[in-house]
């Protein structure tokens, strides 16, 4: 095969490849709104889910947008970690190096459980 077909061929196969992500990533591809809270004390539970519907994950490609009420919103790359049927843990790299790690389980076509931690977890709705 000619240098000019092979280097063509190659050019092509990092074109679909592009295409072709990882099907968790792009399972959280999206606009996710803060929507309820599970297993809150019910003497924060409104206050909390106040600050819960002001909580927004948007990911785009390999990078996610955290909007946190009161705060500005902060957008970071992450890498799908670990795969499970029935959800995700991903890394989140920030600014100074530190990695976060959070827990998305996928509940229904559109609802996420952000697992945030000592049993709690907030429920997020996918926006179109």
């Amino acid at each position: 095969m000619s240098k000019f077909l092979t280097s063509k061929c190659w050019i092509l196969l990092g074109l679909l490849s592009l295409g072709c992500g990882d099907p968790a990533s792009k399972a959280l591809q999206g606009r996710w709104l803060g929507d309820s809270l599970l297993n809150v004390d019910a003497r924060y539970l409104a206050s909390a889910t106040g600050w819960a519907r002001g909580m927004s994950f948007e990911f785009t490609g390999n990078y996610v947008t955290v909007t946190i009420p009161t705060e500005l919103p902060r957008t970071a790359p992450y890498e799908v970690v670990d795969k499970q049927d029935d959800g995700v843990m991903i890394a989140l790299r920030r600014d100074n190096g530190q990695v976060d790690m959070a827990h998305f389980g996928f509940v229904r076509p559109n609802t996420l459980r952000w697992d945030i931690g000592e049993g709690r977890a907030m429920l997020l709705r996918r926006i179109e």
